[in-house]
């Protein structure tokens, strides 16, 4: 079991020395420092952008879920990710006062932490250590980044699954777990915003095209989607059963509202 755990987490590093597990911590800690202050002092209320969809869909459907209640209208724009880490991490900062706002504020300041863990890491195992600190750097200092990670959002939650599939594919030897794991982490991914059904995609020829031999591509290739059905199937199948279709979404009705189409005779398609 150690030999699977050092398989699938311990690649990914080149040369590693302290200063590969310290510097990116340090990093972190200094960004989170800076976030907290921005976030206790300038942003008490949730914005008209980013956080307003936190505060119509995903705060509703997380309260929905903490009281043991499920409705699939809860999710009319994204998959119940989002809302159900929200509803887990709120059983730990309800009791502290931490309202769902504010838990939301902090599940994108972890998810932004591991953003820059999984920059370095990334950076450090395909190009060097220079490039990694440079990298890990410009991510800290990052206005858009920087802003979005104290939002209340789904953002920076898709951002840091999205960097661990890219990292679990790319720094490392293709071993069944870490397949597994990148296709589970990738299906998360896809049930937090729904342009995440890419990372499967990506993932599946990253592999394909990497490994020598049909049979060993095949299998590895199977072990990754494998990882992802495991993970999506339950949700499409409460679609099914529910609306008659596998994926229930108003994402296309609300790209053309957007760019001002007006809405075909019966509505648009799910």
């Amino acid at each position: 079991m150690i030999r699977d755990w050092k398989e699938t987490f311990g690649p990914g590093r080149r040369d590693a020395i302290p200063f590969d597990r310290l510097f990116p911590l340090v990093v972190i800690a200094l960004f989170l420092a800076v976030e907290l202050a921005v976030l206790l002092d300038y942003s008490v209320l949730g914005d008209m952008a980013v956080e307003s969809d936190f505060l119509a869909e995903i705060a509703p459907a997380a309260r929905n879920l903490g009281a043991g209640r499920f409705d699939l209208a809860d999710y009319p724009f994204k998959g119940p990710v989002s809302a159900a880490v929200v509803a887990l991490v709120h059983l730990i900062t309800g009791p502290w006062g931490l309202d769902l706002f504010r838990t939301g504020n902090l599940v994108s300041l972890i998810a932004a932490a591991l953003v820059l863990f999984f920059t370095y890491r990334l950076g450090l195992a395909l190009w060097g250590r220079r490039t990694a600190v440079a990298a890990v750097l410009l991510m800290a200092v990052n206005k858009l980044f920087f802003i979005n990670a104290h939002k209340a959002g789904s953002d920076l939650l898709f951002l840091a699954l999205t960097m661990a599939v890219l990292w679990l594919i790319l720094a490392g030897p293709a071993t069944r777990n870490r397949l597994i794991l990148a296709g589970v982490l990738a299906g998360l991914a896809f049930l937090t915003r729904y342009v995440g059904l890419a990372l499967p995609v990506w993932a599946a020829g990253v592999v394909w095209f990497s490994s020598a031999g049909r049979r060993e591509r095949a299998v590895q290739t199977i072990w990754l989607l494998a990882g992802f059905a495991v993970v999506v199937a339950p949700w499409l199948m409460v679609n099914l059963v529910q609306t008659g279709v596998p994926l229930a979404t108003n994402n296309l009705q609300n790209v053309v509202t957007h760019i001002g189409v007006d809405e075909p005779p019966g509505g648009f398609p799910s």
